[in-house]
């Protein structure tokens, strides 16, 4: 009788131990494949997104077409995060900082503001994507007086925060490679009383 109860109690404990270990494939699956959850901790975007405001973007769409003026993108600037592999090497990288409480410096968020083709100028502190003045109505200030021209390479996106004066984008390092990019963001979720779409 005490061996039945003893084989009940591993077998329980496996099942338990089963079901775990699943829903943490499920969950590694879903935060790697189609949304994760991400941080503001820079103040390049402000006032579209202010530091501390916890974010969430998804994966999927740039599977299907390449981002589009306006997308707020998360991207990695010294990885490549295509593919299943590089994914779950970054998602545990992730887990490794979380529990050194560090966060990654090379992971940024930034508007795209001209995409592959795309001829970019950047006079009188406005932005001009192929001779047309983009409206921009989300910048909390308007570009710093500089002359920039250049045309975006194919398979790269050209980047910058919203608060033009103390971003540090793709003005300073270059267009991002489509490869390197995580995800769109697709909606705040706190602090409660901004949730929504940012």
């Amino acid at each position: 009788m005490e061996k039945k109860t003893q084989n009940k109690v591993i077998r329980e404990v496996i099942e338990w131990f089963l079901y775990l270990f699943s829903a943490f494939i499920i969950a590694s699956i879903l935060h790697t494949q189609v949304f994760a959850m991400t941080v503001v901790d820079q103040s390049s975007m402000e006032d579209t997104l202010i530091e501390g405001q916890k974010l969430v973007m998804e994966r999927i769409s740039y599977k299907i077409h390449e981002p589009m003026r306006g997308d707020i993108i998360v991207f990695l600037q010294k990885e490549e995060t295509d593919g299943i592999l590089e994914r779950v090497k970054i998602f545990f990288n992730d887990i490794r900082l979380k529990l050194k409480k560090q966060n990654r410096e090379d992971r940024m968020i930034k508007r795209v503001i001209a995409v592959g083709g795309d001829e970019l100028t950047i006079k009188g502190g406005y932005v001009y994507v192929n001779g047309e003045k983009m409206e921009e109505q989300y910048i909390k200030t308007l570009t710093p007086n500089e002359i920039v021209t250049e045309i975006v390479p194919e398979g790269y996106v050209y980047v910058m925060g919203d608060n033009r004066a103390i971003s540090e984008d793709s003005r300073y390092y270059g267009p991002i490679k489509l490869d390197h990019i995580e995800g769109k963001v697709v909606f705040r979720l706190l602090p409660i009383n901004e949730m929504g779409k940012p």
